[in-house]
C-alpha cells in the first residue's frame, strides 16, 4: 500500500503554511517553489484543504493562503481525508458497500479493519504543530550540515 502524492505533497504543504503562521498569507508559487510541488497540482490540493475548511484564503496583494485553525487543532489525518476523503483501505470497510460478495463472512475483513485502525491512531496521534517542530529540526540540521 502506498500514500498517494496528494497526501504526500498536502502534508508537506501544511506544515509550510504551519512555518509561516503568523506572518500573513503565503502564495501558491512560494508554497511550491519552498517544497518542490508542482504549482498546478498544489492549487488544487489546497482547494481541497480550503473546502474542508482546514486552509482560509486571502485576496489582495499581500494575498495567499493560510491555516484556518491552529496548528495544533489540525490533526495529520484531518489532512489526509481532506485529501482523500473518508479512509478506508479496502472497499468492504466502507459503510453499505456491497461490491463484496463474502463481506462479513471474510477472514481478512478483520485484518483489514485492525490495520485501518492502526494507521489511523497513527494519523490523528500526530498533529500539524508536532510535525512543524519535526521539519525545524530536520531544517535545522541540513543548515547544520553544509
Amino acid at each position: 500500500m502506498r500514500i498517494s502524492a496528494r497526501t504526500e505533497y498536502g502534508l508537506r504543504a501544511m506544515i509550510e503554511l504551519a512555518n509561516n503562521e503568523g506572518q500573513g498569507p503565503i502564495g501558491v508559487r512560494e508554497i511550491a517553489a519552498r517544497q518542490g510541488i508542482p504549482e498546478r497540482f498544489l492549487e488544487q490540493l489546497i482547494s481541497s484543504l480550503r473546502r474542508s475548511g482546514l486552509v482560509s484564503s486571502h485576496r489582495g496583494a499581500q494575498g495567499g493562503f493560510a491555516l484556518a485553525k491552529r496548528p495544533k487543532d489540525i490533526s495529520a489525518f484531518d489532512i489526509v481525508e481532506a485529501l482523500e476523503g473518508p479512509f478506508n483501505p479496502v472497499a468492504c470497510l466502507s459503510p453499505n458497500d456491497e461490491s463484496c460478495e463474502k463481506n462479513a463472512a471474510c477472514a481478512t475483513q478483520n485484518l483489514w479493519r485492525q490495520a485501518k485502525c492502526a494507521i489511523e491512531t497513527v494519523f490523528r496521534a500526530n498533529d500539524l504543530e508536532t510535525l512543524k517542530s519535526e521539519q525545524m529540526v530536520f531544517d535545522g540540521q541540513a543548515v547544520s550540515a553544509k
